[in-house]
């Protein structure tokens, strides 16, 4: 069984997408995950998830209509432990200050550490050749299984000329600078944008498999690139900013021989042929080990001590 208290996220999937319900998970009564186990007869037995949350508002009882998040019997909800958050909120030159979590960036392939900037929000790469890729992985950072998360964005660029553009690649599984899974995001010169699962060994990549998203980048927008590492399957999707995230993954592929745990990163890179000379910004980025997926299957409304009403929530 595990129990916590720790940076907890905990995620339903309503309607209209992924949404974070984290801040009304009652941590003080503590969550309770107990994962399944096979039974005499040799079946697995479902995971059970336990917690308290607040509904004051009443956003979680199955009965109001209004609320997007209103609780259902079947419903999706998973569970997270975040080990890494950055929101760039700081200021540094010659490299990106540490994250929100103290970890550290360490700058990697680079002509100059001018190349790496965070200011006002944004963390960038910029000033690599055609051919050319920069990368920022994170300093004693371990886990698997692991879930990670970047907001991106191409300032300046309204067209992708010649070559590709690959803005927004997640780095997982990383034990070297050279060796990890790549989920990148590639934006091509006829704006459209492909999910390519690539693994890195030893600086030589192998393509795993790719998909043609449904988006077309167009200038100013902002994009959301998600990646996954589970036993020895990748997994990856691509979403607007503006939309939230979907239950379904875009792309999954598996490996026969899975590299071992290790840290994430974020990966920017100029195709041979691009003729842009790309900034390249980062918004926000998370790291997470995943707990447990879930459905919902039981809620039980509670009275709180003063008459106040709350939910807990018990999932199968």
């Amino acid at each position: 069984m595990i129990t916590s208290r720790r940076d907890l996220v905990t995620e339903v999937y309503s309607p209209t997408g992924w949404s974070d319900i984290s801040t009304d998970v009652r941590q003080v009564d503590g969550v309770s995950i107990v994962e399944g186990a096979r039974d005499e007869a040799g079946e697995t037995q479902p995971t059970k998830v336990t917690l308290t949350l607040r509904n004051q508002s009443g956003h979680y009882f199955p009965s109001n209509p209004l609320s997007p998040v209103r609780l259902r019997r079947n419903m999706p909800m998973r569970l997270s432990l975040r080990d890494v958050r950055a929101e760039f909120a700081g200021t540094a030159v010659n490299g990106w200050a540490g994250t929100d979590t103290g970890d550290v960036w360490v700058p990697y392939n680079y002509a100059s550490l001018a190349n790496f900037a965070e200011s006002d929000g944004v963390a960038t790469h910029s000033g690599m050749a055609a051919n050319g890729y920069r990368l920022s992985y994170l300093d004693d950072v371990q886990a698997g299984p692991v879930r990670a998360r970047v907001v991106w964005s191409l300032p300046a660029i309204s067209d992708v000329t010649g070559g590709d553009l690959e803005p927004g690649t997640l780095a997982l599984h990383l034990s070297a600078p050279t060796t990890y899974y790549q989920v990148r995001a590639v934006v091509d010169s006829a704006e459209s944008i492909e999910l390519w699962i690539v693994r890195m060994e030893a600086g030589s990549e192998v393509m795993m498999g790719s998909a043609v998203t449904p988006y077309t980048y167009t200038a100013g927008s902002m994009w959301v690139t998600v990646a996954e590492v589970e036993g020895n399957t990748v997994r990856g999707k691509i979403h607007p900013f503006t939309d939230s995230e979907p239950l379904t993954w875009g792309l999954e592929t598996t490996d026969d021989d899975p590299l071992p745990i290790g840290s994430g990163g974020i990966r920017s890179g100029r195709a041979s042929g691009n003729t842009n000379n790309p900034t390249f910004a980062y918004h926000s980025y998370e790291l997470v080990r995943p707990l447990a997926q879930v459905g919902l299957s039981s809620i039980k409304p509670r009275r709180a001590a003063g008459g106040t009403a709350g939910t807990r929530t018990r999932r199968l």
